[in-house]
């Protein structure tokens, strides 16, 4: 079985101000219907298939993400159109907040994520990005984003693979 990575946001987790928190759950409820793999980072020469996140593209009708400490859901988006040309919407984390998207499952899962990111402001903000799997919280690594919108690098963490269970 090919192994698939997670994408935290496929259209966008929004400029990180000062340091915020993205948590990622490889899997929740039976209410969290697998999606389909998608590609979205190949134009960065990244070919591996990616699962998106449940809420992840952040507009209306989505599933809600969990969000604390001043994160919001802001206008704006990356400008690469990798889920739709329509979206418009990101995710804006604050010194201190923190973000825990709905839920994502597919069979063989593993705990790599990637997202776009960009800073609002100070030149030092830092993401620290968690994977959650069946209750256990695993650490990814923390990024610093730039100015611009780009593509985050490929996250690990130590979340055991998801098998749909």
């Amino acid at each position: 079985m090919k192994a698939i990575k997670c994408i935290c946001a496929v259209a966008a987790v929004a400029g990180v101000a000062v340091a915020g928190q993205v948590r990622v759950p490889a899997a929740a409820a039976a209410g969290c219907p697998p999606l389909s793999p998608v590609n979205p980072f190949a134009p960065w020469g990244d070919r591996q298939p990616y699962m998106p996140t449940t809420g992840g593209s952040f507009e209306p009708g989505q599933p809600a993400w969990s969000l604390s400490g001043g994160a919001a859901v802001v206008s704006g988006n990356e400008p690469f159109h990798v889920n739709r040309a329509s979206d418009r919407r990101a995710l804006f984390l604050p010194a201190g907040s923190s973000a825990t998207s709905a839920c994502v499952t597919a069979p063989g899962i593993v705990g790599i994520v990637r997202f776009f990111a960009r800073s609002s402001g100070v030149a030092t903000g830092q993401l620290k990005v968690e994977v959650l799997v069946k209750g256990g919280v695993y650490q990814a690594e923390t990024i610093t984003a730039g100015s611009a919108w780009a593509p985050s690098p490929m996250l690990a963490s130590d979340a055991p693979a998801y098998k749909g269970r």
